[in-house]
């Protein structure tokens, strides 16, 4: 379990209550946080809550990763930010696949550290579904709309005048309600969707793509970046993301 975070003190102690729930053997799995330009009190958070886990999973590891960047939490979601953040959060990312993974772990589940609350069989569902990159549905409320609006399917591949209205710093960056991709509350009726881009509030990655070079884009690739970007990548590798509509996690509600 690879957990990226920032100023996420008040998340931690949910987070690792959701993560005791798991039905899957605890000593088959390894938790691995990376913290990072926190202002907070995170890290010293995150050391005292997971101080005694040791005993319970097959291995603990704290990491930290600093990139001096400023950011304002209320303004995050900020057009002409989402370069800055997101290039972080990829180097965050790709630190914790060069820091956190070793030859003998079989699987990468990304899980983003205000996720907190998802089904306790919701390992053992992702690996059964056989596919090297699987994501769950991301809501706020159950049967809401994406939250995650990071896993998508282009349903538009038009690089016209329309495409480069939302083109801002070299990221392509549409509107919710887009006429060119499809979320994963746009297609319930489907039990599973092949995904053009994934996000990373959960996803399971085969630890050997990662092994294999397969990184997260800290700088833009085919007008993406971070989670959106190794979506794009791992389809022109010819490894297919998939997306699970009816499997839902829950993000916290602000």
């Amino acid at each position: 379990v690879l957990v990226p975070l920032r100023d996420a003190a008040q998340h931690i102690e949910p987070f690792l209550a959701a993560l005791r729930q798991l039905d899957f053997p605890k000593d088959k799995m390894k938790l691995v946080f990376c913290e990072g330009d926190s202002s907070d009190g995170s890290w010293e958070r995150l050391q005292g809550a997971t101080a005694a886990l040791g005993k319970d999973y097959r291995e603990v590891v704290l990491l930290r990763k600093k990139l001096g960047t400023e950011l304002d939490r209320d303004k995050r979601a900020n057009r002409q930010l989402q370069r800055v953040r997101r290039s972080g959060i990829a180097k965050v990312r790709n630190h914790l696949i060069d820091h956190g993974l070793r030859d003998e772990d079989d699987w990468a589940l990304w899980i983003d550290i205000d996720v907190w609350r998802f089904p306790a069989d919701v390992v053992t569902r992702l690996i059964a579904r056989g596919h090297r990159i699987v994501a769950p549905h991301c809501v706020k409320v159950p049967g809401g709309d994406s939250f995650d609006l990071n896993s998508f399917v282009t349903v538009r591949h038009n690089r016209d005048h329309n495409y480069f209205r939302h083109v801002h710093d070299g990221l392509y960056q549409p509107p919710r309600h887009t006429h060119a991709r499809l979320h994963m509350s746009d297609v319930r009726h489907l039990d599973s969707i092949g995904l053009d881009g994934v996000g990373g509030t959960m996803l399971l990655v085969d630890a050997a793509l990662h092994r294999g070079g397969l990184r997260f884009p800290e700088i833009p690739y085919r007008d993406l970046i971070e989670t959106e970007g190794f979506g794009a990548l791992a389809n022109d590798l010819g490894i297919r993301p998939i997306g699970l509509p009816r499997l839902e996690i829950q993000h916290v509600p602000w």
